[in-house]
């Protein structure tokens, strides 16, 4: 495929994926804007662990925050993804965090109402549905965002709203700084890798060339 040939890029990504990878930094400050505005109960700021329940993109940004603040954040991070909590989560000192982009997710749901019957402290993050019927009528704060696309291309979402309600708790240090710099920089290299950049000046164009039609394998760490 001629990655210049930029009218073609519409039939092979009907999706709008490249639209939304290029919305990853304005996601990230609408989501941290969001969050910051959010009240919570003075013994919301007591909690002593944190549980996040989600399946498939809703849970992504759960596992990040664990990578991101496990050298500073002294509450352990729980990532659940099942219809059941572990048998040790119970009272006020856990955070429950139920993450699910449609409002929908059976197993999110089922493990949230555990949640609340076992007396932890309850928070829905979500778009709507039946997650924020509940919290609505259980008076549960509530984190809802506006997002219309695939749960897996809401990761500035799922990602920022977390990191900013632990934030927001004071449970981390201020990342306002960190998350504005992130946002700058991705911006800084969209312009540079962008589709409409030709291939001779686009990093990204040419590392694509050069993985075409093979196996790629991506080693990482932190």
């Amino acid at each position: 495929m001629n990655l210049d040939d930029y009218a073609r890029f519409g039939e092979l990504d009907p999706n709008d994926m490249l639209v939304r990878i290029g919305e990853l930094p304005q996601q990230c400050r609408a989501a941290w804007a969001l969050v910051r505005g959010l009240e919570l109960p003075p013994a919301y700021e007591a909690v002593r662990h944190v549980v996040i329940l989600g399946m498939g993109g809703s849970a992504i940004g759960g596992t990040l925050l664990q990578g991101l603040v496990a050298g500073e954040c002294v509450l352990p991070i729980a990532v659940v993804r099942d219809y059941t909590l572990p048998a040790f989560v119970r009272g006020p000192d856990y955070l429950v965090i139920g993450c699910s982009y449609s409002g929908n997710t059976e197993e999110t749901l089922s493990a949230f109402e555990e949640a609340l019957e076992r007396r932890a402290l309850p928070v829905a993050v979500t778009t709507g549905g039946k997650l924020a019927a509940l919290a609505q009528e259980e008076g549960i704060p509530l984190v809802r965002f506006d997002y219309r696309s695939q749960p897996r291309a809401a990761l500035g979402y799922s990602f920022t709203l977390l990191l900013g309600l632990l934030c927001r708790l004071g449970l981390l240090r201020d990342y306002s700084a960190d998350l504005e710099e992130a946002a700058r920089v991705m911006e800084e290299w969209q312009a540079e890798i962008r589709p409409q950049v030709p291939t001779a000046r686009n990093a990204a164009k040419r590392l694509a060339s050069q993985i075409a039609g093979r196996l790629p394998v991506v080693y990482g760490a932190g």
